[in-house]
């Protein structure tokens, strides 16, 4: 899972859903006008979670990898011991 693969979905559900899309902007400036203070102490935690997210699933997909190749190099050397 890379950035910038999450970032097109973002844009692509935006596209995709315009009004939903305009409704989440609207609300966002709305509050960001009432209480400033507020809407980016919660945006700013959004972005820390994302990040958090972020790194916890690129590190699940790097072992993952490693995983498939320890197992393909398992299972390659056990061929050759079979023979």
């Amino acid at each position: 899972m890379n950035l910038e693969g999450f970032i097109d979905q973002i844009i692509s559900f935006g596209q995709n859903n315009p009004l939903i899309a305009l409704i989440v902007a609207i609300i966002f400036l709305f509050s960001l006008f009432l209480r400033p203070k507020l809407t980016l102490s919660l945006l700013l935690l959004t972005l820390i979670l994302a990040g958090i997210y972020y790194s916890m699933m690129d590190a699940a997909s790097s072992a993952r990898e490693e995983k498939q190749k320890l197992i393909h190099k398992s299972e390659q050397s056990s061929e050759i011991n079979k023979q």
